[in-house]
């Protein structure tokens, strides 16, 4: 038996219960708790998660947003008692549309998303020592750097260009940091994150062919 219309509790044979409002013998509005510990307080349609709502999990996450049909469809946020935060559009239950996400590591990324993953444009910030930050501004496919994109290192060296699966791949420029004297930048080819081809440009445009990896040139070293 169920109510027509009012305010009513009741539990069934498999242990859920809910107690709130209820309309055209279904409940409407209230609060669910599942036997295995998750408990959603918000509006229903035809028995499932529909408008806005909140769901609590056994081990402490939190959702709190908009539902469609059962599954999370619109704004809302997500977080966990590990440090995870998620803040954004869903459709589908995935994270699709803009969003931000925080990992417990203090990692950040902002932008696009599509079917769960970092897709399209965006901003990801990776803490690292001393309070120094890496900042990747660009095109990102399935959670990877892909395409075109600018690096910030915490060092205060720079990469602008393209990439693949997470790697500095193609053309794209690398700057190191003023030092005070004729600090390179190297333009041309990079192939899996190394460069392969290329000049080094000095600030007074001479410029010389670039044999080998990156590393960061020396005041007294005799580039010329």
């Amino acid at each position: 038996w169920t109510p027509f219309v009012g305010k009513y509790k009741k539990e069934w044979s498999d242990g859920m219960i809910f107690d709130g409002a209820w309309k055209d013998h279904k409940p409407y509005k209230g609060t669910v708790h599942f036997q295995k510990g998750c408990i959603y307080e918000g509006t229903l349609r035809n028995g499932l998660f529909h408008g806005q709502g909140v769901i609590r999990y056994p081990n402490g996450a939190k959702f709190s947003g908009m539902f469609k049909d059962g599954k999370r469809e619109g704004l809302g946020k997500y977080s966990d008692t590990e440090g995870n935060v998620f803040e954004g559009s869903y459709r589908d239950d995935e994270c699709h549309g803009k969003g931000s996400r925080k990992w417990p590591d203090g990692r950040t990324y902002v932008g696009q998303w599509k079917t769960g993953k970092a897709n399209g444009m965006g901003t990801e910030i990776f803490p690292g020592e001393y309070g120094l930050s890496d900042e990747y501004t660009g095109s990102f496919i399935d959670d990877q750097r892909d395409g075109q994109g600018i690096m910030k290192y915490g060092s205060g060296d720079s990469y602008d260009g393209q990439w693949k699966r997470g790697a500095r791949d193609g053309p794209g420029t690398y700057s190191w940091a003023p030092t005070g004297g004729m600090t390179p930048c190297f333009s041309g080819v990079f192939a899996a994150d190394i460069p392969s081809d290329g000049k080094l440009v000095f600030e007074d445009g001479l410029t010389t062919p670039y044999p080998g990896e990156i590393e960061r040139p020396e005041e007294d070293d005799d580039w010329i």
